[in-house]
């Protein structure tokens, strides 16, 4: 049996476990909950009090994920590609996730337009002066005086 990328899953494993997560988001491992153990285990624990989580990079929520269920603040989570942020918000919503906004956004010293460099892996894009598409890019400093 084939499951077809985009089919909505439960997590199999790991912090994540039963959460529910689009194949073909990622790789396999965080259906199965392998996906960086030890990363993620080091930021639940850093994460238990903390009234904030600014997810720069946000890709398709992993760390999002990981914060909305073992800490009770508040998610700010900024992800410039377009295909990696409407995953994001897919899973957001999937999840029930409610103490949260998203910016479709990259970060940088300034508001502004940046370009951005796409790659062959979804979690490696970045800001660069060769990039391929256009984006937004916000500061933090603007938004926190907002």
């Amino acid at each position: 049996m084939v499951i077809a990328d985009d089919t909505v899953m439960r997590i199999l494993g790991g912090p994540l476990n039963g959460m529910r997560w689009i194949k073909g988001s990622h790789n396999l491992s965080n259906l199965f909950g392998a996906y960086e153990t030890e990363q993620t285990a080091h930021f639940i624990k850093q994460i238990a009090d903390s009234a904030v989580f600014w997810d720069l990079g946000a890709h398709v929520g992993h760390y999002s994920l990981a914060y909305s269920r073992y800490s009770n603040g508040f998610l700010y989570a900024f992800e410039p590609e377009k295909r990696n942020y409407e995953l994001l918000e897919k899973h957001f919503k999937l999840n029930g996730l409610t103490k949260y906004k998203i910016m479709q956004a990259a970060v940088s010293d300034k508001n502004r337009i940046m370009h951005f460099k796409k790659t062959a892996s979804s979690v490696a894009g970045k800001l660069a002066d060769e990039g391929d598409v256009e984006v937004q890019a916000l500061s933090l400093s603007a938004l926190l005086r907002e």
